[in-house]
């Protein structure tokens, strides 16, 4: 893994990963936090490959001990937690993230309909394109 010392003119870390280890993310938080002088700023950015490069974004804090957070959604996506059912779960529940927008694939998976019709299906949270897929 890189070592934060080696990079002293870094300013901004962007760590884009689906989940972002925690071992990772504390690393350099961590680092940024001892050495303020560098000014360094790490971010984690989160995005499935489904849904073309990131989702979602944050400034990552050195004192997440338990879990990374991916930070807030971009401008034009929007992130969801569901449950196995696709409802919308209460804050602080267990569920699965699903994202929406003009980043998702709108055709699927390439030569794979099985799997795109599994994995992508139509947002019943928006009514403008309910045939949009999330």
């Amino acid at each position: 893994m890189m070592n934060p010392a080696d990079y002293p003119h870094l300013r901004v870390l962007q760590l884009d990963a689906e989940a972002c280890p925690l071992h990772v993310a504390s690393k350099w938080t961590q680092w940024s936090k001892q050495h303020p002088e560098q000014g360094l700023v790490v971010l984690n950015s989160y995005g499935p490959t489904e849904a073309a490069v990131m989702t979602d974004i944050g400034i990552m804090q050195a004192e997440w001990t338990e879990r990374v957070s991916i930070g807030r959604t971009i401008p034009n996506m929007k992130t969801y937690i569901l449950n196995d059912r696709h409802e919308l779960i209460l804050e602080g529940a267990i569920g699965s993230i699903w994202v929406a927008g003009p980043g998702v694939s709108p055709s699927g998976y390439w030569n794979q309909p099985d799997l795109t019709s599994q994995k992508f299906v139509p947002n019943p949270f928006v009514s403008v394109h309910p045939d949009a897929p999330i």
